[in-house]
């Protein structure tokens, strides 16, 4: 056997007053540190801010990066259709107008995205953008091919998208009224 080993209750007991006596050291320079570093929760209980990216905003990444990558998707499906190639070569000015439009709310949920994992204090702003302009560009969308055509505006939007686009304008709103209102939201986006 060890003969650092304890083997008699007063042994055990002297030692473990011992550890408990370097405890409360430990515990003292913990003190210190919470009072140092407003991320540390005190010893009272009290729990600092919630910052970062957790709790609910978790949600609102997985909306980010998933709502890029489908938009991305749905262009890149879109533009290497032969229907798209073909509207390019007949109506050269409404094809271009048209990505013109899908590049720009391209670039704005990219620059939402960016926004949000580096925590600009902007982020909020720029995802109110985002949630409005997604029916937005159906409809400018339509405009612009109405106004370089001689299609109409109602034959030339694209119903079944602007409505899916309408419904997500719902969650929005209250991913909206999370952003403004959480103090997670607060602390995170301050940069």
């Amino acid at each position: 056997m060890s003969p650092h080993l304890p083997l008699t209750p007063d042994e055990i007991a002297r030692d473990a007053i011992a550890a408990a006596k370097a405890g409360k050291a430990v515990g003292e320079e913990s003190k210190v540190a919470i009072q140092l570093d407003p991320s540390i929760s005190a010893s009272d209980g009290s729990k600092p801010s919630p910052n970062g990216i957790g709790g609910w905003l978790v949600l609102v990444a997985l909306g980010q990066v998933f709502g890029l990558i489908r938009t991305v998707i749905t262009l890149v499906e879109y533009y290497s259709s032969p229907q798209t190639h073909t509207a390019f070569a007949k109506i050269p000015l409404a094809a271009g107008g048209e990505l013109g439009i899908n590049a720009a709310y391209l670039a704005l949920l990219i620059l939402s995205t960016y926004a949000f994992f580096n925590k600009k204090g902007y982020f909020p702003s720029l995802f109110v953008t985002e949630v409005l302009a997604s029916p937005l560009v159906f409809c400018l969308d339509a405009a612009w091919i109405s106004a370089t055509t001689n299609a109409s505006f109602s034959g030339a939007i694209d119903t079944d998208g602007l409505a899916r686009s309408v419904g997500a304008c719902i969650p929005g709103a209250i991913w909206i009224a999370y952003l403004f209102i959480s103090k997670r939201v607060k602390n995170t986006f301050i940069k």
